[in-house]
């Protein structure tokens, strides 16, 4: 009525009770249980671009990846998961991990690799922890 979406049941100060933990404090994860990737498979990364506020203005273009990984600068490659592929252009940054690729968010077609899982712990965060294989053309 007064033009504002209101959501109903928000809370007004997000974990004022404190966290889900036995303690209500926040945890900070002592060790990252991660198993390295296998053969071609790559971490996906995607963070927030520093030039753009989420994707309303300038979109990123391209996969950023170390250069030990062999493709070259402005190369097609095509990047899948288990959920979906996109096209992007290589960019080699040496400051990507060598067993991941970076795609910043609101990069078109990065939503295609991943999934629309809820997170049980985030009070239903996304969830994504998806890996991909990158391959020419």
């Amino acid at each position: 009525m007064d033009g504002i979406c209101h959501v109903e049941d928000r809370e007004d100060v997000p974990y004022k009770n404190g966290f889900d933990t036995k303690t209500k404090e926040f945890q900070f994860l002592e060790e990252l249980d991660i198993q390295p990737t296998q053969g071609d498979t790559l971490f996906l990364i995607t963070p927030k671009s520093s030039r753009s506020l989420n994707s309303q203005f300038k979109r990123e273009e391209s996969v950023y990846m170390h250069p030990s990984l062999g493709f070259n600068e402005n190369e097609e490659v095509t990047i899948s998961s288990t959920c979906g592929s996109v096209k992007l252009k290589v960019k080699n940054c040496n400051d990507v991990r060598e067993d991941s690729v970076l795609i910043y968010s609101g990069t078109k077609g990065v939503n295609n690799l991943t999934n629309s899982k809820h997170s049980l712990e985030g009070k239903c965060a996304m969830f994504q922890e998806e890996k991909v294989k990158v391959r020419r053309g």
